[in-house]
C-alpha cells in the first residue's frame, strides 16, 4: 500500500513515538529488547503491546505493518491504470483551466483537431532530439537537460489528449504491457535471429 503516508516518528526523551489515522504507538524498551504499544483512537479502547523486536528499527517496522493492515479496508490500491488516470487528470485539468479546451473570446469548449494535437506531441519529441544531439540544458527551466524537459512537454500533450478524447489509455497501456511480455517477437532467442526485430 505504499499510497499510504509514512508513520512520522517523534521522541519523548527516549521514547519513538507515532500516531496513524486509526492509532497511536509507542516503542518502549524493556530489559534487552523493544516493545510496541499501541492503543486505537477509538473510545474506550486500552493499550495493546507487541514484544520481542531486538531493535528500534525492528519495532518501528512492525508498527508500519500493523498500520498498513489495519488501513487495508479504507485505501484503495493504486494500480497501474489509476496512476496513468491520475496523470491525465492533473495535465487535461492543467490544460482545461488554462483556456485550451474554450474559445478565449466566446467561453465556448473547443473540439480540439486530433491531427494537429498530434502533431504538437511529435513536435516535443523532436525537440528531445534536439536536446540530444545537442547536450544542452533547458532554456525554461535551466536545472534540467532540454532532454528531460521536451519529454516531460510530450508526456503532457499525450496525456491531455488522452483526457480530452476520453481514450482508454490507461486500461490499454496495461493490457499491451502484459501482451508484449509474451509476443513472440519480442523474444530475446527470436530477435537474434535473421530477420529478428531490432528496435
Amino acid at each position: 500500500m505504499s499510497n499510504l503516508k509514512k508513520l512520522v516518528w517523534v521522541y519523548d526523551q527516549v521514547i519513538p513515538s507515532s500516531e496513524s489515522a486509526l492509532h497511536y504507538y509507542d516503542v518502549i524498551k524493556d530489559k534487552d529488547a523493544y516493545f510496541v504499544r499501541y492503543q486505537s483512537k477509538l473510545p474506550s479502547r486500552s493499550f495493546k503491546r507487541a514484544t520481542g523486536f531486538a531493535t528500534i528499527e525492528d519495532a518501528k517496522a512492525w508498527a508500519w505493518s500493523h498500520y498498513q493492515e489495519k488501513m487495508q479496508p479504507y485505501v484503495k490500491s493504486t494500480t497501474l491504470a489509476d496512476a496513468v488516470t491520475m496523470l491525465v487528470d492533473a495535465c487535461h485539468g492543467a490544460s482545461v483551466k488554462g483556456g485550451w479546451w474554450h474559445d478565449i473570446a466566446t467561453g465556448e469548449p473547443l473540439q480540439r483537431n486530433k491531427l494537429e494535437m498530434i502533431a504538437l506531441i511529435h513536435s516535443e519529441v523532436s525537440e528531445a532530439v534536439e536536446g540530444v544531439r545537442k547536450g544542452i540544458n533547458d532554456d525554461h527551466l535551466p536545472d534540467y537537460k532540454m532532454e528531460d524537459v521536451e519529454m516531460a512537454d510530450a508526456l503532457i500533450r499525450i496525456f491531455d489528449y488522452i483526457g480530452g478524447h476520453n481514450l482508454l489509455s490507461a486500461n490499454a497501456l496495461v493490457d499491451k504491457l502484459a501482451y508484449n511480455a509474451n509476443r513472440a517477437d519480442h523474444k530475446v532467442e527470436n530477435r537474434i535471429k535473421d530477420g529478428g526485430k531490432k528496435y
